[in-house]
Formats: structure tokens, C-alpha cells, sequence
């Protein structure tokens, strides 16, 4: 029989794994992360359905959804507004102050290209960091 992903974790924290043992998690958490990627999606979605059954009775009552993954969702949506507004603030405010500084358009754009440039590198190679 073939030892499972949790019996691998137990071993770990307990004993220690061999380097066979090592290979085998590694290969079930390739396995895993698309069917944890497919269940995220998959409770997004019921989510927004239970969401949009909830709006046909807002005038009649309050009704809240519960539960670990309907707040997670809520934080990671609040939250990935949130850097969205602010992100434009403030690229917006830097526009400015570099503006009244060098009172020049192309010392406003020379900055942010660069920013933009940093960004881009660290974004690229964060990719294969994970």
C-alpha cells in the first residue's frame, strides 16, 4: 500500500523522512496544488452564487455568510482593492512631487520607468523562486 501525503507530513515532524521519502512528498504536492487550485476556484464560485441568492433578500433581512473560506475570500478581494486604489494614490502623489521638484516631464518619467522596470524584474523573477 502506498503511503498517503499525510502520512508523509506525520513522518517528517516525527522522524524525519528518507531521501525516497522526500521524493515522494515532493511528487503528491505537485499533485496536489492543481486539485487545490481547482477546489479554491470551485468555492470562489459557490461564493458568488451564494452571494448573488443572498441580494434577492437584502430589502428583508440580514443575512451574513460564515465560514474560514467565504472571510478568506472577502480579505483577499477587500485586499487586492485596496492595492489597487492606493497603488494609483500613489503613483499618482510620486507624479507630482517629482513634477513640483524638477518641473520637468521627462524627470517624472525617467523615475517611473525605472520603478516600473524594478517592478517588472521582481515580479519575473519571483516566478521562479516559488
Amino acid at each position: 500500500m502506498k503511503a498517503g501525503y499525510s502520512t508523509f507530513r506525520k513522518k517528517s515532524l516525527d522522524e524525519g523522512l528518507s531521501d525516497a521519502d522526500e521524493a515522494s512528498l515532493s511528487l503528491l504536492e505537485k499533485q496536489a496544488e492543481p486539485l487545490r487550485r481547482k477546489l479554491e476556484s470551485q468555492r470562489n464560485s459557490e461564493i458568488e452564487t451564494i452571494k448573488g441568492i443572498i441580494k434577492d433578500y437584502e430589502a428583508d433581512a440580514d443575512i451574513y455568510i460564515g465560514g474560514i473560506h467565504a472571510l478568506a475570500y472577502e480579505l483577499i478581494r477587500i485586499i487586492k482593492h485596496d492595492l489597487i486604489v492606493f497603488g494609483i494614490g500613489i503613483a499618482a502623489i510620486m507624479c507630482l512631487v517629482l513634477f513640483l521638484i524638477f518641473r520637468k516631464i521627462q524627470w517624472v518619467l525617467l523615475p517611473i520607468l525605472c520603478c516600473a522596470c524594478s517592478v517588472v524584474i521582481t515580479m519575473g523573477s519571483s516566478r521562479y523562486w516559488d
